[in-house]
């Protein structure tokens, strides 16, 4: 670490497990400690997570806080002022229980609500447990949370949410309540509530696990308010990228959805870093590419030297993501409830495609966006037959195009967006009865041609962003 050159080292808390007695415990939080210290250049900060306070309800509320250096409870949440932004370290761990059920203290809430409104930095928030639906079960949420998460969502010089506590991957026998193993969480993943973007930094029990894995993250903070988390995985040669720019989250409230600058062009960007977790499939002379600019879908014209394979009729390129979660029963992630859905996407030469961007299960329930012949429409199918807008607007090559869905289960309908934030809905469909299972897809882009196409056709998909939950304003 001292390599880097940090500033700041932040522990995203459970740095110990309780280890048999009070004593015994105090003494392996010492011993950590005095490592950081020794070993250490920058300054070092804690998280305080829920199994600094396990057994509290035997051992006390404050077993945890001598061995760190601390007296009281009100020392647990503070803020470090940096440069160009300021960190706000919350404790939502805390408990006089035990380690399964915790909350933001009272006062911590007030302390919050001050710092939010004496600050205009560009702000960054950590917790231990997310503040976001984390893996869908009780264990990740912490008393007076959704107090907490609006408060933020109040203030938009918040530009991020950092968590960890969510050990719920594919080397984990079982979950708390019974939730399988889950790959979701083997690596950096984003999240979205409350109108804000939550972000999982990889937690390093996994060492025990696999002693090859990356157990941080790296963040950079920059001037203007833009930052840059990623996270290097050794063992896949791999890294993941997350670039978040204030002001850039969706509208939580109603009369906040068309208050953005209806002339302001978004800059390109791309989410993608990786692979990894997504489905691919290509036929033909398809291809599915991962390049400085997101992922590149193609399909090229076949030549007489090509195999029997690759002369199909049809060549296609495939990519699927899903959310992760495919056990939980959560309203939030289980179904289809209020969302905002936006993807971002450069059309290199589409004029012999049709391009396909969807949200749900291909072929049987899906609502998304259709380009065929060089125009955009909407389509839903929810397993009665397919049913789609009239056309909304035409797309050249060398297009980069905003899609958005907004999808209200009180209105009974889906409005289909295209161009620049701020544009109001003028083409809209009703929902149907899609089946819950189908929601848990949030991404499948497909690019097909016919074979005797004679030109290249590519397009690239920079991004793509749910903004899902069942008290989600969906404004009409």
């Amino acid at each position: 670490m001292n390599d880097w050159e940090a500033d700041h080292v932040i522990f995203m808390g459970d740095m110990t497990h309780e280890q048999g007695t009070r004593a015994d415990s105090q003494a392996a939080i010492t011993a950590f400690r005095s490592l950081v210290e020794e070993t250490l250049d920058m300054p070092t900060h804690m998280v305080w997570g829920n199994h600094e306070y396990g057994n509290a309800e035997d051992w006390g509320a404050d077993w945890s806080y001598e061995p760190w250096g601390i007296a009281q409870t009100a020392e647990t949440w503070y803020s470090v002022d940096t440069t160009v932004a300021k960190l706000l370290v919350l404790n939502n761990g805390y408990s006089e229980k035990n380690r399964a059920f915790t909350q933001f203290p009272q006062a911590e809430i007030g302390w919050l609500e001050n710092e939010l409104q004496t600050t205009r930095k560009p702000t960054v928030v950590l917790s231990h447990l997310p503040l976001s639906i984390g893996n869908g079960e009780a264990y990740d949420r912490a008393g007076n949370e959704e107090e907490v998460a609006q408060l933020l969502s109040r203030y938009d010089n918040v530009i991020c949410c950092l968590f960890g506590h969510c050990h719920h991957d594919s080397n984990t026998s079982t979950n708390h309540q019974g939730f399988y193993p889950n790959p979701f969480f083997d690596q950096l993943r984003e999240q979205r509530a409350y109108g804000m973007r939550h972000i999982y930094v990889p937690w390093i029990h996994r060492l025990q696990w696999n002693p090859s894995y990356t157990p941080y993250g790296l963040l950079y903070l920059y001037p203007n308010g833009r930052a840059r988390l990623e996270t290097p995985y050794s063992e896949t040669d791999t890294r993941e990228v997350v670039t978040i720019t204030t002001g850039a989250h969706s509208a939580q409230f109603s009369e906040d959805t068309y208050l953005r600058n209806p002339d302001k062009h978004l800059r390109w960007e791309t989410h993608f870093d990786s692979l990894a977790g997504f489905s691919q499939e290509t036929t033909g002379t398809g291809r599915i590419t991962l390049t400085d600019r997101g992922v590149e879908l193609t399909t090229r014209p076949v030549t007489d030297d090509q195999s029997t394979d690759t002369k199909a009729t049809e060549s296609r390129a495939l990519l699927g993501k899903r959310r992760g979660f495919t056990q939980t029963q959560d309203p939030v992630l289980g179904g289809w409830t209020n969302c905002i859905w936006r993807c971002y996407v450069k059309f290199e030469a589409v004029q012999d495609a049709t391009v396909e961007l969807l949200w749900g299960a291909l072929e049987t329930a899906y609502v998304g966006y259709r380009i065929r012949d060089g125009t955009v429409i909407g389509v839903r199918e929810d397993g009665s037959g397919e049913v789609t807008t009239r056309p909304i607007r035409p797309i050249k090559n060398g297009q980069t195009v905003l899609f958005q869905l907004y999808y209200s289960v009180e209105f009974d309908r889906v409005d289909f967006i295209v161009g620049k934030r701020g544009t109001r809905p003028k083409h809209g469909l009703a929902l149907g009865s899609p089946p819950d299972s189908a929601a848990t897809e949030i991404l499948f882009a497909r690019i097909s041609a016919p074979s005797s196409t004679t030109h290249e056709q590519s397009v690239i998909i920079g991004w793509v962003e749910v903004d899902k939950h069942p008290d989600l304003m969906i404004r009409q």
